[in-house]
């Protein structure tokens, strides 16, 4: 009994920093630019995605795992990595889900880098844009600007799994003075 307890303990010590780092919240940004274009760019560790790992997961190995493979497979697995982050970052236009486009700006070869681009222009007509991430990805802390070299309007933090605000594409009217 003593031994499977103590089993039980080292059990949850180990696996108690890996869980930690994984839910760590990540940084985002989304830009909403003229004519309802939109820009999202999200810091997150790619490596243990593209090799089939949870976010947080295979650090080093996962990167030296990516590495290794031949061209054709670095290929593939982009491929489906670019496919994994449009589902699992969702974007919401009018509450539908949105098609952007994935853009992984740092890749080089085998070096995948740290950021995700999602981009597109919302169809005329649409008025508002919301970040709905899954819940295999960790939380965000996403910034809104207005424009590309704008401060923050505001910040959200999104817990894992949790949809954030509901922001529209035209600025808010100043109040009104009476």
């Amino acid at each position: 009994m003593l031994r499977a307890l103590s089993a039980s303990v080292l059990l949850c010590a180990a696996i108690t920093p890996a869980v930690a780092h994984e839910s760590a919240p990540v940084p985002a940004r989304l830009t909403l630019g003229p004519e309802n274009a939109y820009h999202l760019e999200v810091k997150l560790d790619l490596y243990p995605l593209a090799t089939g790992r949870p976010p947080g997961h295979g650090g080093g190995e996962a990167r030296r795992e990516f590495a290794a493979l031949s061209a054709d497979q670095r290929s593939a697995a982009i491929e489906r990595l670019e496919a994994l982050l449009e589902r699992r970052l969702r974007l919401r236009l009018d509450g539908e889900v949105a098609n952007p486009e994935v853009l992984l700006p740092d890749l080089a070869g085998a070096e995948l880098g740290d950021r995700v681009i999602l981009r597109g222009v919302a169809p005329e007509g649409v008025e508002t844009i919301q970040v709905s991430p899954s819940r295999a990805l960790p939380g965000l802390i996403l910034s809104l600007h207005r424009t590309a070299a704008g401060e923050a309007e505001e910040t959200a933090s999104l817990p894992r799994g949790e949809a954030g605000p509901v922001w529209t594409f035209r600025e808010p009217s100043p109040p009104a003075v009476p």
